[in-house]
């Protein structure tokens, strides 16, 4: 609603421009079978908590590529579950109609699609249409060989004529019954449908060199990176509720390196886009759009997958600390995935420290995480041993004029959280911030650029002590919200503390 606000108050009286706005929160008619479909998508991510959106305007294409929020919730309220499933599986069986018309019952397609017309077939009963002749059922398509299938069409069939709506149903549907079966409890299978998308488009962008050449006008916007990055970042949300608290690698199944792999291909896929070119240069809600885009495809997949990179290498960073799983895990794990380049020296609590920066630095600024990613940015930067990564890929020392910004960082995103979204502030009293704080009272009298010592966790007769430069802390961490609460009293160290002597 903030956000809507200050468009709306950008918009001033100009009506196009708020009506471009208004469109873009609350949707618009979708005649469109591949289109609800998007929806369905956009919908869930959004229910989920991702908050991120498929796809972006283009002025060469925006017949495909253009589409809106949520459906009809007027329908929603009054059906419920009922027209929300109804509809996602009517435009499935609508998409392979017409495809079939095009290119007949011996298709190679999608094992979702075929999947989702049984599905549809058994709801409907009666009234399945008995004179419908679809493709049979083939499980054992698969990604690859559907491209090739694609290769062989394109010989009698162009882009124009049906071969884009084709690649465009095979992805986009595969993605829309994955995340039809995760909400009907059915994430496994989800996961299947969600990885044989990403493993098509991936192959077909390469066999087609559509990103290569540019040609999304002619071979559509399936393709494009601001696309594939939102139906990666839902693949990736269903792996990790999948996976839950399990801690698997190597393994062929809801394994962490592949959950790590997901997380860094988001990471490049951002790289790739491109916003310059959304959007005409005069189009009066440019600028709206712009910044919806920038957080839509690029800050949220940023924050998410950074963010998730770093709680799950903090919490294989406990394993090993005490004694669950071998230290070489740590190693294993990264020459699987390729997280760190041959000849980094950073320690494994810096590479933390990296993700979570880059995690809180992508963030909203009234986001949920915002304070809970910089207090574990600082914590495990303390453990670092002065290994900082900087923007320039160089290791630098950590100072106290640092340890100093990321408090001022992490205190400014409490203050600017939306707490009538997300409610009040857990990292309050967190073990993250009151260990940052006593570090920040204990050298108060130090100038900016002292270089911090190494923070240490010490098991010691039972307990974990917090040691830093020789000196303990706090004797067990078990019991830090009480003891940092009585230290930082006895030091009488306050928010100001945290600027710059």
């Amino acid at each position: 609603k903030q956000v809507l606000d200050e468009l709306l108050k950008v918009a001033g009286t100009n009506m196009e421009a708020r009506r471009c706005v208004e469109t873009r929160f609350f949707g618009r008619p979708v005649p469109s079978p591949v289109k609800i479909m998007e929806d369905f998508v956009n919908s869930v991510n959004y229910s989920l908590g991702d908050n991120i959106l498929l796809g972006a305007n283009s002025p060469d294409n925006q017949s495909d590529n253009d589409f809106v929020p949520i459906i009809n919730k007027q329908l929603m309220k009054k059906m419920g579950n009922q027209f929300f499933f109804a509809a996602i599986l009517d435009s499935l069986y609508y998409c392979v109609m017409d495809l079939t018309d095009t290119f007949g019952t011996r298709a190679k397609m999608s094992p979702a699609l075929m999947a989702a017309l049984q599905t549809c077939r058994l709801n409907m009963g009666k009234n399945w249409p008995r004179d419908r002749k679809v493709p049979k059922h083939d499980v054992s398509n698969s990604p690859q060989e559907v491209v090739r299938y694609c290769q062989k069409m394109l010989k009698s069939i162009s882009w124009n004529n049906g071969m884009r709506y084709f690649v465009s149903v095979q992805y986009k549907g595969s993605v829309a019954y994955g995340l039809f079966l995760r909400l009907t409890g059915n994430t496994s299978e989800a996961i299947t449908y969600l990885k044989w998308a990403r493993e098509f488009i991936t192959a077909a962008n390469k066999v087609f060199k559509v990103t290569k050449d540019g040609a999304y006008q002619e071979k559509g916007s399936s393709f494009r990176v601001s696309c594939r990055i939102g139906i990666t970042c839902s693949e990736l949300k269903a792996h990790n509720a999948l996976r839950g608290h399990t801690f698997h690698i190597g393994s062929r199944t809801n394994s962490v390196d592949e959950e790590i792999s997901l997380a860094l291909e988001i990471i490049e896929l951002v790289k790739g886009v491109d916003l310059s070119n959304f959007y005409p240069a005069t189009d009066v809600a440019h600028p709206l759009y712009c910044e919806l885009d920038t957080v839509a495809h690029i800050r949220k997949p940023l924050a998410y997958a950074h963010g998730l990179i770093a709680a799950t290498l903090s919490q294989l960073d406990q394993l090993i600390f005490f004694g669950k799983v071998p230290e070489k895990i740590w190693r294993t794990l990264c020459n699987l995935v390729g997280l760190v380049g041959p000849g980094d020296k950073r320690t494994r609590n810096a590479v933390i420290a990296h993700h979570y920066r880059c995690a809180a630095e992508s963030d909203l600024p009234d986001s949920r995480d915002g304070a809970v990613l910089w207090w574990s940015y600082s914590n495990h930067m303390l453990q670092s041993g002065n290994s900082q990564h900087n923007n320039d890929g160089n290791n630098t020392a950590f100072t106290l004029g640092d340890l100093r910004e990321v408090i001022r960082k992490a205190e400014a995103a409490h203050n600017a959280r939306d707490t009538g979204l997300f409610g009040p502030d857990g990292t309050v009293g967190s073990p993250h911030a009151m260990a940052t704080k006593m570090v920040a009272a204990h050298f108060r009298n130090e100038g900016d650029t002292f270089v911090l010592p190494k923070l240490k966790y010490e098991k010691k007769k039972g307990k974990t002590a917090m040691v830093i430069g020789g000196v303990t802390l706090c004797k067990d961490i078990s019991d830090m919200n009480r003891v940092s609460c009585e230290y930082l009293a006895k030091m009488n160290y306050g928010r100001n503390d945290a600027q710059s002597d």
